[in-house]
């Protein structure tokens, strides 16, 4: 059984928890799994060599609110409004807990308001991270188990699209071309960076004319010192153009 299979065991109970959640409620404990799901992997960290954490383990790491950067009340105010985004791009990060619990939880809340999902994986292996051919792979299970899922899959709600790296950090002026064309063809209004080398290393400053959402949770004491916090912190940084 692969790491993603055995992820995926964990979701269904999860996708009924969150529905019976009132809105609020469920707003944050969506973005906890997404952030325990990233806290998970060890690989390319201060961790490196540790066992992974299990994701009940992960949970337990995540610091109580406010995080080193936190900007959820502005996230909360933005999913209350009655206008949901037309298109999301999100940026992939791990292969396991990460995609096949917090990602997947994460994506299916944007689906519920109408949003279209372009998640966008790494070209070729890299570490832990997920490809395209893993993630088409996932998803293909995940639709027998979700039927949110499974309705956005069929429609073309939710579309893949490679990200056309090879590397955990991301520059986007080196995106696949195709990807670039979806971008435009669906009005993206809503770039989701998950993990320290495409939310912190690469893209952390850098400034859109859309909405922008750069989300990690610290494995690297440096890069967490040079933020002024510490491992296991949590970078939680969304932006209206």
């Amino acid at each position: 059984m692969s790491e993603n299979e055995r992820a995926l065991g964990l979701a269904p109970d999860l996708f009924r928890r969150f529905d019976a959640m009132e809105f609020e409620e469920r707003q944050y404990r969506v973005i906890e799994t997404l952030l325990a799901g990233n806290a998970c992997n060890t690989e390319e960290t201060d961790l490196f060599g540790e066992e992974p954490l299990t994701f009940d383990e992960s949970k337990a790491k995540i610091p109580d609110r406010p995080w080193l950067i936190d900007s959820f009340d502005d996230w909360l105010r933005r999913m209350q409004s009655d206008r949901s985004h037309a298109c999301a791009l999100v940026f992939v990060d791990m292969s396991g807990i990460d995609i096949a619990v917090g990602v997947l939880s994460f994506a299916r809340e944007l689906l519920k308001k109408g949003t279209k999902i372009i998640l966008s994986p790494i070209t070729s292996p890299s570490l832990n991270n997920v490809t395209v051919c893993e993630l088409e792979a996932l998803l293909l299970k995940v639709k027998e188990q979700c039927s949110i899922i499974r309705s956005a899959l069929g429609c073309g709600q939710m579309l893949i699209r490679e990200s056309g790296t090879v590397s955990p950090c991301l520059d986007l002026r080196r995106i696949d071309s195709l990807l670039g064309n979806a971008c435009k063809e669906y009005a993206v209004d809503l770039v989701v960076f998950e993990g320290m080398g495409r939310a912190i290393y690469t893209n952390f400053k850098a400034e859109f004319n859309c909405e922008s959402l750069k989300l990690a949770v610290l494995k690297n004491r440096r890069l967490a010192r040079r933020l002024g916090g510490k491992l296991y912190d949590v970078v939680f940084k969304y932006e209206r153009k």
